[in-house]
């Protein structure tokens, strides 16, 4: 299967899914709750950093669209010179249910340790896929 697929293929299954994580620490507690929206795929494959193809400014939910029909598949956007910016992504995003399954550890993120990031956040997820740290941003 086409590995850009396979990716819209685990996320599609995730769409009608809430994941609920209740953090607690100290008496105090938050209820995090994660969805997922076919315009989230777009983001989270990297698809934007792909500057050099249309898709990139293309609507998010048609761009999610064309991959789940093979209209866009990975031979398309491997023509970008970018390509290697997300190459990353693809085994832990095909395993996506599996990561939020799985024994994570969840953080405050604290921008102000990473002065240089861009990164917008509340927490942070760390999980363990194949011997290396996925990081999920909240």
């Amino acid at each position: 299967m086409d590995k850009l697929l396979a990716c819209a293929k685990t996320f599609e299954s995730l769409i009608n899914t809430e994941y609920r994580i209740l953090i607690a620490h100290k008496n105090n507690q938050i209820d995090l709750k994660i969805n997922f929206n076919a315009i989230d795929f777009h983001h989270l494959m990297g698809l934007g950093k792909l500057k050099d193809l249309r898709i990139h400014r293309d609507n998010r939910t048609e761009v999610f669209r064309k991959i789940l029909s093979g209209k866009i598949t990975y031979d398309t956007i491997k023509q970008s010179k970018s390509i290697q910016e997300i190459e990353n992504r693809f085994e832990p995003l095909s395993h996506l249910e599996e990561l939020l399954d799985s024994n994570y550890l969840t953080f405050r993120y604290r921008p102000q340790n990473n002065p240089t990031s861009t990164i917008i956040a509340e927490f942070l997820l760390s999980a363990d896929f194949q011997g290396n740290d996925v990081y999920i941003f909240l």
